[in-house]
């Protein structure tokens, strides 16, 4: 919840104006006239009454400039911006704000300067540019502490927190909210304090911590009790936590005191009380089309659907899911590249946006319309990956149409987001007028992109993809594609062959034991014990999860995977086709004899859809690579190692420190420290050898992260990048809270310096045919709905790598340094990527490491030519 400015703003203006002594009559003229506007602009009914209402706003400025009364000016000013903003006139309201704060600073007015400031910023949130707007509330930030103004203070702090809220960058959200937190209390702002403790509620709902979460909604319920402000709002999000776990006895009661249709509708579903559900979506849906309330529409069209499919209509739970598809694709197609991050991760009244997809796609399934669901599958899948693909297609559009589109988009977002705030049965002129307009602009927008897609097809054809089907996609005739469709309730497995859908099934498989199966399958090697491997449960896997598939699937054919939730941390490679197997020890530990491994009969590689190979083939395909290799290995992690006490500079000595407080708690919260990989300076050297001259390095004190960005705007000259590191997937290392790749910590500025982000490798422009990431746990991150694992791999994807080999669990150091120098020797000696890794495992299986968990973590994610 937002800390308004907008409005607080045009209220003071029209009290500072009153007649004083003093005033020329054309000054009174003009007060006058902005009374009029003012009025006017409250009471508006439709565009011509705004229109009027900025009409008069012209002539009293006109008049108050000819005066030179300067405050009336910047007052004027500031309300004709406003208008603008809320209008969707984004480039016509900074020009004006850019009028009023000048006017302020001539003025010294540091009170107007920090409110046009916020104004400012309030711009560039629905316009996705989070960077401009969080600078513009720092300088704001700044004139509050200047003039003691705690109380604006803490309103900047939270409306701070949530532009990271929606950024994605929760850490940095909850920090800021905490600061908000603590002014509310001191100026004893209940209705505040309230507000700031259920944001940060929602931001760790948002992490999956219903608990904590739960904790902090019953703060601010609490709060708002007392002072007796409405609750309905916090009971409602305390029952959807309790619903989140399944709790339902102990969300009933709240349910019942929130009394909102969608938590009844929620509550009804989860119990199976099919027909008392099915009402409820009706109410919410019947709402929504009377007020064009799109979350109400989405909702209401996916409850129906869920509850149709759960009683075996599934023609009509077809029809609400597509419905219900098409409103997910309206809002994302207005959101600009930077808002999309995490949208298919959002809920919406306890739906994730993606299942709208996720459900057509199974009920098609059901209904023997195999190729109609693999439209629906892939409407979701990769799509990060296809917005970073836009943005770096963007390059060969003209700025004149980037910000014409841009333009057009936040119109339509700016005109849906009016008419949802206005009632049609108490303004029906202005609901219909807005409805007129949004037909209009859309009209606009469409004609838009079929220009785009006539003289900018590459860009057009990523940031606006089109269903691709296979018999039009870029897939070669010859290959074989397992597609897998993951949802709650089970797995749609299809296989392609020569562009068709040869093969399909699907199998009731509940998602809790589904993912309880794959986990228990990895645990063996997530929790370093090889011996620990389960055999029987790899042959399970496969059985259920391929077995009808790969039936008639001759022996050698490779396959690519395309892997949906859960799967997408499995390493396919280490299902069990057949046999029984018996332990036999070797130099490196047990493994198991007598059974074969589904890499033993397929090369397998990769990838996050259809539609991102066929986007990657098609576009990223035509740019030529660079000749050179980047390599970036053994990190200094720690001041005791010798290689930092070689330091010569005296001053810098001094400035040397221990690991940073943040990384003694991550050890202390993982069990898991950095401790030095000696072997990757061998490997480093190896590869050099391969190819001396072209061959750049970054090893020990100098593998910083410093370095590294030194060289962004040159990494696209490496055809080849290799880091031989540390890697972290999980969401909880203090301060960052998303998956990293650590590189030299001493020594640097500051606390996060020594740790290469996920989300700053988004922001990379690469041209690499290979990434090869030997890290631990490189292959995990934070489970994006609609997008599989957003991974540290699938990063590099995003940064224009053509294919990432990548690990799925902690590494042996020796065997994954084996593995990567076989892997790029084979690939000088001609071999395509998929061949290389086949011919390192077999390099290494040969050289003692049997046991799946040293060969099968690397999987190749991308191209395999």
């Amino acid at each position: 919840m937002k800390d308004t400015a907008i409005q607080i703003v045009v209220l003071l203006a029209a009290l500072a104006l009153l007649p004083a002594p003093g005033l020329c009559q054309s000054e009174a003229d003009g007060i006058q006239l902005f009374r009029e506007a003012f009025a006017l602009y409250n009471k508006a009914q439709s565009p011509a009454d705004t229109q009027r209402a900025m009409d008069k706003y012209e002539q009293a400025l006109r008049i108050f400039e000819r005066a030179g009364f300067k405050k009336g000016i910047g007052w004027v000013v500031n309300n004709m911006a406003c208008i603008c903003q809320e209008s969707g006139k984004y480039d016509r309201a900074m020009e004006l704000y850019e009028k009023s704060l000048d006017i302020c600073l001539g003025l010294k007015d540091r009170a107007g300067e920090g409110r046009t400031l916020n104004n400012m910023a309030n711009v560039y949130l629905p316009w996705g540019k989070y960077d401009e707007a969080l600078e513009l509330y720092e300088k704001s930030l700044t004139i509050s502490r200047e003039l003691k103004d705690r109380a604006k203070e803490g309103g900047t702090l939270n409306n701070m927190g949530l532009v990271y809220t929606e950024w994605g960058k929760y850490d940095k959200a909850m920090e800021l909210y905490e600061e908000s937190l603590a002014i509310r209390r001191e100026l004893k702002d209940k209705v505040g304090e309230g507000r700031t403790l259920i944001n940060i509620g929602e931001v760790l709902q948002y992490r999956g911590e219903h608990d904590k979460a739960r904790e902090y909604f019953q703060q601010g319920l609490a709060i708002w009790t007392d002072i007796k402000v409405p609750t309905r709002w916090p009971k409602a999000l305390i029952a959807d936590t309790y619903m989140d776990t399944g709790d339902l006895a102990k969300a009933e009661p709240l349910v019942r005191d929130s009394n909102y249709s969608k938590s009844w509708a929620r509550f009804y579903l989860l119990k199976r009380d099919f027909a008392k559900a099915g009402q409820q979506y009706e109410k919410i849906l019947s709402s929504g089309k009377k007020n064009r309330n799109v979350e109400n529409l989405l909702t209401g069209h996916t409850g129906l659907g869920k509850v149709s499919e759960a009683q075996e209509e599934y023609e009509k739970a077809a029809e609400h899911y597509e419905k219900a598809m098409q409103l997910v694709e309206e809002m994302r197609s207005s959101l600009v590249p930077a808002q999309r991050v995490n949208f298919f991760a959002v809920r919406v009244n306890g739906f994730l946006r993606s299942e709208p997809a996720a459900g057509l796609t199974r009920v098609r399934m059901k209904l023997g319309k195999d190729m109609a669901s693999i439209d629906a599958s892939e409407l979701t899948r990769a799509r990060a990956f296809a917005d970073g693909l836009a943005q770096r297609s963007a390059k060969g559009v003209p700025d004149s149409v980037l910000k014409e589109e841009e333009q057009l988009v936040i119109r339509i977002a700016v005109l849906k987001k009016n008419r949802s705030n206005t009632p049609e049965q108490t303004k029906p002129d202005v609901y219909d007028n807005l409805t007129r307009q949004i037909n209009a602009v859309e009209k606009e927008h469409k004609e838009f992109v079929e220009m785009l897609r006539k003289k900018y097809p590459s860009y057009a054809a990523v940031k606006y993809p089109q269903p691709v089907r296979p018999k039009n996609s870029a897939l070669k005739p010859e290959e074989c594609v397992v597609l897998f469709d993951v949802s709650g309730e089970g797995v749609c497995v299809k296989l392609i062959r020569g562009k068709k859908t040869v093969q399909s099934f699907y199998t009731d498989w509940p998602g809790a034991d589904l993912q309880a199966k794959v986990r228990r399958f990895r645990r063996a090697f997530d929790d370093l014990k090889p011996r620990e491997f389960d055999p029987a449960l790899g042959q399970m896997l496969y059985q259920r999860l391929l077995l009808p598939v790969l039936v008639q699937v001759p022996d050698g054919t490779p396959l690519i995977i395309i892997p949906q939730g859960v799967l997408s941390i499995l390493s396919f490679e280490a299902l069990v086709v057949n046999g029984t197997a018996t332990w036999t020890s070797g130099p490196n530990g047990d493994y198991p004899t007598g059974i074969t491994y589904l890499g033993d009969k397929h090369p397998i590689s990769y990838y996050q859809s259809i539609n991102a190979l066929h986007l990657a083939r098609t576009i990223e395909a035509k740019k030529p690579t660079g000749d050179r290799s980047l390599i970036v290995a053994d990190p200094v992690f720690d001041t005791s190692d010798t290689r930092a006490r070689k330091q010569t500079d005296r001053k810098l000595a001094a400035q040397w420190r221990d690991l940073p407080g943040h990384l003694m708690s991550f050890e202390k919260q993982t069990g898991l420290s950095f401790r030095r990989l000696k072997l990757t300076e061998n490997l480093a050297t190896a590869l050099k050898q391969q190819n001396p001259s072209r061959t750049d390095t970054l090893l020990g004190m100098d593998a910083t992260k410093a370095n590294l960005m030194k060289m962004k705007q040159r990494l696209d000259r490496y055809r080849n990048i290799i880091f031989a590191t540390h890697g972290y997937f999980g969401t909880d290392l203090p301060g960052i809270q998303e998956p990293v790749l650590a590189l030299t910590l001493v020594n640097q500025g500051k606390e996060d310096e020594g740790f290469l982000r996920m989300s700053e490798v988004t922001g990379l422009s690469l041209n690499a045919d290979v990434v090869a990431l030997t890290a631990c746990q490189s292959g995990l991150g934070r489970n994006l709905s609609g997008e599989g694992v957003m991974s540290m791999g699938r990063a590099f994807q995003y940064a224009g790598a053509r294919s990432v080999l990548m690990s799925l669990w902690a590494v042996d150091e020796q065997a994954s340094v084996n593995l990567i120098e076989a892997f790029f020797k084979y690939l000088k000696a001609g071999k395509s990527k998929l061949e290389a890794l086949n011919l390192a495992r077999a390099q290494i299986r040969k050289d003692g490491y049997e046991n799946p968990y040293f060969w099968a973590p690397f999987i190749l994610v991308g191209e395999t030519q």
